[in-house]
């Protein structure tokens, strides 16, 4: 299914529409789809559609986000450091990819995420020690969310992917046209 999106947006420019699905506070599940605008490229990245849960800070500089494609589910924490800096982020940090539990991780799942976060802040520089902390401070109060927060981001995949189960190892190889194959799915369903 994935190899017939690459191919069917081959040679056509897409941009990502991102549209939001649902809200649970500072948490956001929204999903992401690349649309043609009809002009002609040769050489561009595909760009896969996404399903997506996003908490914001108040500020809106810091996100901490679970990132599915239907291939990788991805765990990151993007970083501005000042406000009007422009959409690019100052610093980003992918955890590599992670699995869909049995069920929707809730409120302590949450919290776990906090050691991510707070290494993304000490990493980046630039953020006083009291703005951390206040950042970490707004993300535990989402905790009570997570959970509602989760199963919707379940729900929206299920939706886009028609299932759970997301790539466990892959299989890498590098020559002139590098590529990655998914060798195990792992994940409920």
């Amino acid at each position: 299914m994935i190899l017939a999106a690459l191919l069917l947006q081959s040679y056509v420019h897409r941009v990502p529409q991102v549209t939001p699905v649902a809200r649970f506070g500072a948490i956001a599940v929204e999903r992401e789809d690349p649309v043609a605008t009809g002009q002609a490229v040769l050489h561009e990245m595909p760009l896969l559609p996404k399903a997506r849960l996003v908490w914001s800070s108040a500020d809106g500089l810091v996100r901490a986000l679970y990132e599915d494609d239907g291939l990788w589910l991805n765990h990151g924490v993007m970083i501005r450091r000042k406000p009007g800096a422009g959409p690019d982020v100052d610093c980003s940090m992918w955890d590599g990819s992670t699995l869909y539990g049995a069920r929707a991780g809730g409120a302590e799942a949450w919290r776990e995420g906090i050691v991510a976060l707070r290494r993304q802040l000490a990493q980046c520089g630039g953020i006083d020690a009291e703005r951390a902390a206040g950042y970490e401070r707004e993300y535990r109060a989402a905790a009570p969310q997570a959970a509602a927060a989760g199963k919707a981001l379940r729900s929206l995949a299920r939706t886009m992917f028609g299932g759970l189960r997301r790539c466990a190892a892959a299989k890498t190889r590098y020559g002139p046209a590098w590529d990655v194959r998914c060798a195990r799915r792992e994940g409920p369903d």
